[in-house]
């Protein structure tokens, strides 16, 4: 079944044959939400939803303001069964109908003042026939506005008509190629060979370059597509060129404020953010905030993702009052539409990171276990995202000395999100950079070692060597080696993190800081006293308190 589902015929929906009746049911669903503003299914759960869309039960039309003929003409094409539904051409008849009926009424108007105005004549003498002429100038006036506001109307409903054709010629060229794509894991076309998902993918981004040289915004929406996948693969390399060719293609296509263009900039912003190269993600989700903000009718799902996404990074850069109001205005939108939704637990999860980042423990737990059940309730227990949320609990009753109940919280993580995403994935390297800090907590240290050197490699390889997140790793790991009194490769490796952390940070940031207070510690413990108390000046001066808490994330992995 390929296809958007809300707007689909019940037909398709139940995976039967496809007819021209199928056509244009997907067109009644298209004309109710054009002349309404209401879409004809409720924002529900998938599995509720595709119930209702093979039941053909969409949701009562507003008939306020709304032409009857338009109504009736909705409500046929809208009936469950095929033969009952009119064709195109009935459907074009009836639509011309609707779009002739402002001439036929300034007709009949015409036709009612000229009657008035005969009889007039025959009752009044030439003493009015002055302010019958007015009148009859300002009818005119009134007439020719009338018909000019009609016309706009027609010409606006035709290019939204024109819109809608756009948009489901993209969606089956889409569809075509992806159809295509994946019949490289045909038997009959593999022949024998095994193909995995990689390669598939390797063969459709090679494919959009050289295919569908008359669809460039289709080019640009598969590249979006593949892009996120790669970079959730950890291949951030191939992401990045896919992202930026489809926000290039759509910057040269489309409007300023298009929806399609604020959507490339989160996406890619996203990305930079990911790799912690924030100074370059920052200016593209402030442009794309302030175009969503200038549309009436934006996405309100696009603007709360795209406030999400800013208020992490003001999270990473220690704007924690500015992330806090960037987060509370994501979640109302977020509400406002659907608070059971999966986007509602990712801001909730977001905030909890945020709480404790505060010290407010008890806030974050409330935030977590209401984000943990949003998400346990629409994904089942081993869905990458709860990876990310037991993840963080651990990382909370770590901080409050629950040390076993952490421990099992992050082995549990671990076990989901290597099954889900891969042992070399970003995200398990995070998990086992928390789960090596609850060991070391527990005096645990030859256990603690290897987790360590193996989520440094990790991010090594995938996020890369100065990468701030490599930074953190690492500084976790030369503590280590001091408390393991490996002192001189001790004081090597923070010295090194200092200086990660701060160029990607900055000097003032609780991360770089938690840096410096370890290296002071390692220089102390070699008898560097002078050069250890300045540094533990330059921790404390800036910040009494470091919680050293983890980064959200569109759905985060803590660190």
């Amino acid at each position: 079944m390929v296809g958007t589902l809300t707007f689909m015929s019940p037909e398709q929906a139940a995976g039967k044959d496809l007819t021209e009746a199928s056509d244009m049911f997907s067109f009644g669903l298209v004309l109710q939400e054009m002349l309404s503003g209401v879409p004809a299914y409720e924002a529900i759960p998938f599995a509720l939803l595709i119930r209702r869309v093979a039941a053909g039960e969409t949701q009562p039309m507003p008939e306020e303001r709304i032409d009857p003929d338009a109504v009736r003409l909705v409500h046929d094409l809208l009936r469950t069964k095929p033969d009952a539904r009119p064709t195109a051409d009935q459907a074009v008849d009836s639509l011309r109908w609707v779009l002739d009926r402002p001439k036929r009424q300034l007709r009949r108007q015409r036709r009612q003042r000229l009657a008035s105005a005969a009889f007039a004549l025959l009752v009044v003498v030439l003493a009015i026939v002055s302010v019958l002429a007015v009148r009859a100038d300002r009818a005119a006036t009134l007439a020719e506005q009338e018909t000019l506001r009609a016309e706009a109307e027609a010409r606006r409903a035709y290019e939204q008509a024109v819109r809608a054709d756009q948009e489901a010629e993209k969606t089956r060229e889409v569809a075509n190629f992806l159809v295509d794509l994946f019949e490289a894991a045909n038997p009959d076309e593999a022949r024998g060979r095994d193909v995995n998902v990689r390669e598939i993918l390797e063969r459709g981004a090679e494919r959009i370059e050289r295919e569908l040289p008359g669809q460039p915004l289709v080019r640009a929406r598969l590249k979006d597509t593949l892009g996120t996948i790669y970079w959730r693969l950890g291949d951030y390399g191939t992401a990045e060129r896919l992202l930026t060719a489809a926000l290039a293609t759509r910057r040269e296509l489309l409007s300023g404020d298009h929806a399609e263009r604020a959507q490339s900039k989160r996406q890619l912003a996203a990305l930079y953010a990911d790799q912690g190269r924030l100074e370059q993600a920052e200016p593209l989700l402030q442009e794309a905030i302030a175009a969503l903000t200038r549309q009436e009718d934006a996405d309100p799902g696009l603007t709360a993702s795209t406030l999400n996404d800013l208020a992490t990074l003001k999270f990473e850069q220690g704007e924690f009052e500015v992330a806090e109001r960037l987060y509370q205005r994501a979640l109302e939108l977020r509400q406002s539409v659907d608070p059971d939704s999966i986007d509602v637990a990712a801001v909730l999860n977001n905030l909890a990171v945020l709480a404790w980042q505060l010290g407010d423990y008890g806030r974050a737990s409330d935030l977590y276990q209401q984000s943990l059940e949003i998400h346990e309730q629409a994904l089942g227990a081993d869905h990458p995202d709860l990876a990310a949320l037991f993840n963080n609990l651990g990382i909370l009753h770590r901080r409050t000395g629950e040390l076993e109940t952490a421990e099992q919280l992050h082995g549990k993580a671990l076990e989901i999100a290597e099954a889900a995403l891969g042992s070399e994935h970003p995200d398990v390297a995070a998990i086992l950079d928390s789960l090596a800090r609850v060991l070391v907590l527990g005096e645990r240290l030859d256990e603690a070692q290897p987790l360590f050197e193996r989520a440094y490699a990790i991010r090594s390889e995938v996020v890369g060597a100065d990468s701030y997140e490599t930074g953190r790793t690492l500084t976790s790991l030369g503590d280590l080696l001091r408390l393991r009194g490996d002192l001189q490769r001790s004081k090597r490796m923070l010295r090194r993190a200092r200086r990660q952390l701060g160029n990607a940070l900055g000097e003032q940031h609780p991360w770089t800081l938690e840096a410096v207070h370890a290296l002071a510690n390692v220089l102390r413990d070699l008898g560097e006293k002078e050069q250890a108390a300045a540094l533990y000046t330059q921790a404390l001066a800036t910040a009494p308190e470091v919680h050293g808490c983890c980064s959200p994330r569109a759905l985060p992995s803590c660190r």
